[in-house]
Order: structure tokens, then sequence, then C-alpha cells
């Protein structure tokens, strides 16, 4: 090991045991990151990270040598304690996901219904089952749910319209025998900070199969290729309808750059070098959608 000329180690747990660790791991010459990839405190709040405590966290972000943060907001939350938080979003695998189902979704629907999909965790605690059920009173939008965590009375209630299919768990690399039917994936999140807060791995794994994208409570995503933002103003039926019929607003290069840019090797390389990846993104983005 002492051969090794440029040490880091990468924390994102704030944990006691991990504040204790960090010392140790500075002492053996190790430079030091934290990476901020949940609002722990608001999920400590909605009864998860029962390990969290504020002030741990905060001597961590002021301790280690540099801090990352998948959302800006997380790097805005915490700017009062340092300015120099640079914001690396999430990312995918496109080996656990198929290359071969890079943009599989259906592009050309040859029938009336329209497949919204969501797949990922299904906690009361943020995910809009209201906005879910809204969506099916239209018989023409057809909704199927891949996750786990959902309560068994929220999965019953909505058996009752024959619109709704309820999946369960699947494995990562079987998502696309699904998605490759799907027209639209969703991200129903009901609007709070913990929902403000959250980079989905899911968005990133929607676009690589080539789906458009509809979120609520989650605002930076609409800076993301083909991702609409919900907010209410007219109702979600209509909304679904729209982002449908519309044709598809970013070109292939835009969503070629943002996926290039996306990897988790990407994510890990940017971190290590260590540069305001953030910012050039957005100018790569913008580049590419003007192009």
């Amino acid at each position: 090991m002492n051969g090794i000329s440029n040490r880091k180690a990468i924390l994102n747990i704030p944990s006691e045991q991990w504040n204790t660790a960090l010392y140790r791991i500075k002492e053996l010459g190790y430079s030091t990151i934290y990476d901020i990839m949940d609002d722990w405190e608001e999920f400590n709040k909605v009864g998860q990270a029962a390990w969290y405590n504020k002030q741990l966290e905060e001597e961590m972000i002021i301790n280690v040598d540099s801090v990352v943060a998948v959302s800006p907001p997380l790097s805005e939350k915490f700017s009062f304690l340092r300015t120099d938080i640079i914001c690396i979003g999430n990312g995918y695998y496109d080996d656990l996901l198929g290359e071969n189902n890079k943009y599989i979704s259906r592009k050309n629907n040859p029938s009336n219904k329209i497949t919204v999909g969501y797949f990922g965790h299904l906690s009361e605690s943020w995910f809009d089952w209201e906005l879910v059920e809204n969506m099916l009173k239209d018989e023409k939008i057809f909704v199927e749910i891949i996750g786990y965590g959902a309560k068994e009375a929220t999965i019953n209630n909505l058996k009752k319209y024959s619109n709704f299919k309820y999946i369960g768990k699947v494995e990562p690399k079987n998502l696309y025998k699904y998605i490759k039917n799907w027209d639209i994936g969703m991200i129903p999140f009901k609007k709070s900070k913990l929902s403000e807060a959250v980079d989905p791995i899911k968005i990133y794994e929607y676009i690589y199969f080539g789906l458009k994208v509809v979120v609520t409570g989650i605002p930076h995503l609409e800076l993301f290729p083909n991702t609409l933002l919900y907010s209410d103003e007219i109702p979600i039926v209509d909304f679904i309808f729209k982002v449908y019929k519309d044709p598809i607003e970013d070109n292939d290069l835009v969503v070629e750059t943002f996926l290039n840019e996306s990897s988790w090797d990407q994510r890990f390389k940017k971190m290590m070098e260590y540069k305001n990846i953030y910012n050039t993104e957005i100018y790569h983005y913008e580049t590419a959608k003007n192009s």
C-alpha cells in the first residue's frame, strides 16, 4: 500500500463508526471524500436511517478533504459548512441492464393504449399512490408497477382497476422484458425535502431504455433528456396524453452525450479527478441540445 501515491477513501454513510474511522484513514495517508448520496436527515424523519445523527454528518463534511453530492439541493443544503461541494449525479451500468437493450422501449405504439411504468422502491413515505390512481381513471392508460415496499392494502385497492398491473420484484437484468412494452417511465414522488434531494438511479435507466419520463417532486430532473416535470396545472391524465403524443424533445446526440457521461465508471472517474463536473455536464448537455 505504501507504493500507491494517490490513495483516496470514499465515505458515504456519516455514522459514528465511520466518523471514528475517518481520522485513522487520514493518518494512513488517504485523501478522504464524503459522497452525499441522500438526505439522511429527511430519511431519518420518516423512520429510516435510524443511525443518523446531524452533528456527526456535519463533522464529517468539515473534516474530510473533499465533498461531492448527487444533486444540487444536497450541495446547497450544506453550503453553509463549505463552499467547495461539487455535484456529480448517480449513474447506471449498461452491462447490468443489457448492452443490447439500449433504447428498447416501444417507439411506435400501434394500439390506443398508453403504458406507463415504474420500477423501484414503493415506500408510502414518498410514493404518490393517489397520482397513480388518478391515471388509472382513464381506461386507455395502463400502469405497470415493478418493485417492493408497498402496503398490501394499497396494491389491493388499485387492483380494482383492470388497467393496473403489479408485477412485484424483478431482477435488473430482466427489466427490459417489461420496459420494451412501456411508452413512458414515471417517478411519482410526493413533493418534500426528501424527494427534492434524491437523484434516483432509475432516471438514468429509464433514459437508457429510451423512455420518455414523467416526474413529480424532484425539480432538478427536469434538466435531464426527455424528462418532463408534472406540476398539477392540468389533470395528470391530460399530461400523460400530451407527453405521449408530443415528439421527443431531445435529439440522439443529447441523449448519447448524457448517457456517455452518466455511467458509474464515469462517475467514479469524475470523483477521482475531482473537477467541478456538474457545471461541465450542463454545458455539454446544453451544447448538444442546441446543435
